[in-house]
């Protein structure tokens, strides 16, 4: 645990940026493609950087204009970096959410622990 507890979020992005380096299609493989919120609605959910950084606190206006950058997932999770809960084990809660269920993300930082700890 005190790896987790050590372990920064500029620390895990690397692990995210060498597996899940961008497509050809130049986006972030990390991004899921919209989900639609219900049925009968036209509002879109993306299940990504922006519903992650949502979780992690952060406005959406915010996180909205993380679309700008280059790899928005690398942005947000620098800006998350600074805050004390930014841990391994709480990036793994997040992408475990209910609404989010990013358990592809998650499964990578899991397995990338498990490694870092037998080590």
């Amino acid at each position: 645990m005190d790896l987790i507890k050590t372990c920064t979020a500029t620390q895990q992005l690397h692990l995210v940026d060498k597996n899940l380096s961008k497509g050809a299609s130049g986006s972030d493989q990390v991004d899921s493609p919209r989900v639609p919120l219900d049925n009968s609605s036209n509002d879109m959910l993306y299940k990504d950087f922006r519903m992650l950084g949502e979780k992690m606190g952060f406005d959406k206006d915010v996180t909205r204009n993380l679309k700008q950058k280059n790899n928005p997932t690398d942005e947000l999770l620098q800006m998350w970096s600074v805050k004390p809960e930014a841990t391994v084990q709480n990036l793994i809660a997040l992408l475990k959410d209910n609404e989010l269920q990013r358990m592809d993300v998650a499964k990578i930082l899991e397995d990338w622990v498990e490694r870092k700890g037998s080590t």
